[in-house]
């Protein structure tokens, strides 16, 4: 994997965070939040606490996890009426990281031209 100068990966850590509202959880093999962070309010999942088990707050997590070490994205996932995440899931050492990226102008500009392409 390429490593980037300093100024760079700040550059880019900043534009990821400004743009695609990062939020994270850090699930154990049998379901439970072992740590969560970033900018989950975002994807109202502000409602956690350390141990609950992800069931209960992100249902369609049950049959994803465990990840069996292979990492998977899953692509324009809506959250509620108005937000849209890519999903990315990545094998860790005591579970599953869980990150969520705000993807919600690609799923309207994606809406946009099925609509388009449905009026012609």
């Amino acid at each position: 994997m390429e490593t980037y100068p300093p100024p760079i990966q700040y550059y880019l850590g900043h534009c990821l965070k400004e743009s695609r509202s990062p939020g994270y959880l850090y699930v154990s093999q049998d379901y439970h939040i072992l740590d969560a962070g970033g900018d989950l309010d975002h994807y109202s999942l502000h409602v956690y606490k350390k141990g609950q088990c992800i069931k209960e707050l992100v249902c369609f997590l049950h049959g994803l996890l465990p990840l069996d070490g292979v990492p998977m994205v899953i692509p324009l996932i809506q959250f509620h009426a108005k937000t849209f995440a890519d999903l990315h899931l990545l094998p860790g050492e005591l579970g599953d990281w869980v990150l969520l990226l705000d993807a919600t102008e690609e799923a309207i500009q994606r809406q946009r031209a099925q609509q388009l392409t449905y009026q012609q």
